[in-house]
């Protein structure tokens, strides 16, 4: 049986809503729940894909607003996100749909929003941070949001942590609703280094007739492996690109958001794709990405949405070394010294010395302000992109702290304790055949024993072990049916007696 998660407000159970019957978000918040939450209020609903979130805010609270003719701006972090929205709701006179980029240009240009709403629904609301890595806009739009003092806020999101950082640490205060998230759809979670393995997924996907949705980082990556497999795939990335949105199939990519699904093998998309678009369908059993931030990770898997429970996906994520997230993270800290750097100066004198000149990281921006009816600038701090860095920061290191890195983090913020590397279960795979047919025969000399070390390829470090010790540890732990021993033996070489210490791989039976 499966049972139903339950409901947290504020960090403490609502022991209303928790039973062991399969149920819906929709069935854990009422319209009591509703109508409290009153003008000027924050309120965050966090639940993880398959809790009915979407369903809810969709159905219920909208049916809800609508018939006590409330005005609603519901705002959304992509346009396809949007244009999906928009042919779900419909047209209405009380709700309206408009990206968070389209209120920050109307800020940003000084264009009136003279309409008030009564309630505003932020979707996906981790789009402040984490779009502020490469946004200078996103503070514009929360400012404007939590300024709302006549207006009901309503927070959406599958990742808080970073959202709720960055409320409290500007003391706004905001009430939690947390369905703790279930990936009770996740077959297998799988890492691996090399970008080989795009294709190597690729290639099986289609040879299986299935369907898999590859997540990059890079609009070229994604592009080159649509041209690579142009006739099994569909090409996504943000209509912004002013380089890759012209190879874009429009009116492929708007019958996948209508039908939710994709009718070739391969979606190489970019984080265009990475939130609110949804996927139904039970051929989508791949999920491969390449991204660094686990929001994004999380984020990407819950694009697909199990149709019952036997509708599961397979996850494939790109491992990040140490090495490679401390080069991220000293970026970050170049940042956070811009951040240091105008806070010690102090805005006015900052401002005196930079008055002509661009903060290429973003951390510090112009700001329009009206003097005597003339509109100067003035450089501020980006809020959201200061949190962002301090936040991820944090999270980098404790990525570099785990036992397990990278993919040891991933695993626990899914709540997954079980996972593979597609390389290791390669090798494994070659080094079985291999071993099978050496089994019995020992290895003498030092020539023999070098082409096995070779051919085994075991490493700590990324250094190659050469030892006896190391090399039968790796054979207990791989659970091949093999082990290595290690004996005295001699050998009658031109009438004489030789001795050696020699190695032989033999059948291992529990």
């Amino acid at each position: 049986m499966r049972f139903r998660l339950p409901l947290y407000i504020n960090g403490e159970e609502d022991k209303r809503y928790f039973s062991h019957i399969p149920g819906k978000l929709s069935e854990w918040l009422n319209e009591n729940d509703i109508q409290s939450w009153t003008p000027g209020s924050n309120t965050i609903i966090c639940s993880g894909t398959g809790t009915g979130k979407s369903y809810f805010v969709r159905n219920n609270l909208l049916d809800f607003y609508r018939e006590q003719h409330k005005q609603v701006l519901y705002l959304v972090p992509r346009a396809l996100l949007k244009e999906q929205l928009q042919k779900e709701i419909g047209d209405s006179d009380t709700i309206a749909l408009a990206t968070y980029q389209s209120l920050e240009a109307a800020i940003k240009f000084g264009k009136p929003i003279t309409k008030d709403w009564d309630i505003i629904i932020c979707d996906e609301v981790h789009y402040f941070i984490s779009d502020s890595s490469f946004s200078k806009q996103t503070d514009l739009s929360f400012d404007w949001i939590v300024g709302q003092e006549n207006a009901v806020k309503i927070f959406l999101t599958a990742t808080p942590d970073r959202i709720e950082a960055h409320l409290e640490a500007n003391k706004i205060p905001f009430t939690e609703y947390f369905v703790p998230i279930a990936n009770s759809n996740i077959t297998s979670l799988n890492y691996f280094s090399q970008e080989s393995q795009f294709e190597i997924l690729a290639n099986q996907i289609i040879k299986d007739n299935k369907k898999g949705i590859f997540f990059l980082w890079s609009a070229q990556k994604a592009y080159e492996l649509h041209c690579k497999y142009q006739q099994n795939s569909l090409f996504l990335c943000s209509k912004s690109n002013s380089t890759y949105a012209k190879c874009m199939d429009e009116d492929a990519i708007a019958a996948m958001i209508a039908t939710e699904h994709f009718g070739c093998n391969l979606l190489f998309t970019t984080p265009a794709l990475d939130v609110g678009v949804t996927f139904k369908d039970s051929e989508l059993n791949i999920i491969v990405i390449d991204m660094l931030d686990p929001d994004a990770v999380i984020q990407s898997i819950g694009r697909k949405r199990p149709l019952d429970i036997s509708d599961t996906v397979n996850v494939y994520v790109r491992n990040y070394g140490n090495n490679r997230i401390a080069g991220a993270k000293r970026k970050l800290l170049e940042l956070v010294k811009k951040t240091d750097q105008f806070t010690d100066e102090g805005a006015e004198n900052y401002n005196a010395a930079h008055d002509r000149s661009n903060d290429s990281l973003g951390v510090v921006v112009d700001v329009p302000i009206e003097i005597d009816g003339k509109t100067y600038f003035e450089k501020q701090l980006a809020p959201t992109k200061v949190g962002y860095a301090k936040q991820t920061i944090a999270v980098y290191d404790e990525i570099m702290t785990h036992e397990d890195g990278y993919r040891g983090y991933i695993a626990e913020r899914l709540q997954l304790d079980k996972y593979s590397v597609v390389e290791e279960v390669r090798h494994k795979e070659s080094l079985a055949g291999y071993l099978d047919s050496i089994v019995n025969r020992p290895l003498l000399t030092k020539q023999e024993k070098d082409a096995f070390i070779q051919r085994m390829d075991i490493r700590q470090n990324r250094k190659l072990s050469r030892s006896f010790e190391s090399i039968e540890g790796w054979l207990k732990g791989s659970r091949l049916p093999y082990r290595l021993i290690k004996f005295r033996t001699s050998r009658m070489e031109n009438n004489k007696q030789k001795f050696y210490t020699a190695w032989e791989v033999v059948i291992y039976q529990e």
